[in-house]
Parts: C-alpha cells; structure tokens; sequence
C-alpha cells in the first residue's frame, strides 16, 4: 500500500488483522517513506525492513497455546 498522504489507523489495523490471520504480509509506505527514497533510493530497503519486522511480530507463534 502506497500513500502521497499518510495511511490512517483504520486502514492499518485492517491490514495487521489480516497479516495476523493469514500468511500475507502488506507493506505500507507513506509520504514520509517516499520523501526518502526519492532523496536516497537505497532508503527503499529501510522501509522494507520495517515493515518486515513488523510483519514477522504479529505472526510470532504462540506455542504455549
């Protein structure tokens, strides 16, 4: 998901909800992130990193269930 703007909470939690629930994962940049690459577009790899981190936290096992 790619935004000029910012990316609201609505459309955020969604997209957790759904990287939790299933084996998809939804990278999310805004403004910010593009600013950034355009100035240094080896900055595009920061970004994925985020958001794969993030990703990897909400689908953490829980083995103790």
């Amino acid at each position: 998901m790619v935004s000029t703007g910012e990316i609201g909470g609505e459309a955020r939690r969604y997209a957790n909800k759904v990287m939790a629930d299933s084996n998809l994962a939804i990278v999310m940049l805004d403004r910010y992130d593009l600013e950034k690459i355009t100035r240094c577009a080896a900055s595009i790899i920061d970004a994925f990193e985020r958001e794969a981190l993030h990703a990897m936290r909400l689908k953490t096992l829980d083995l103790d269930a």
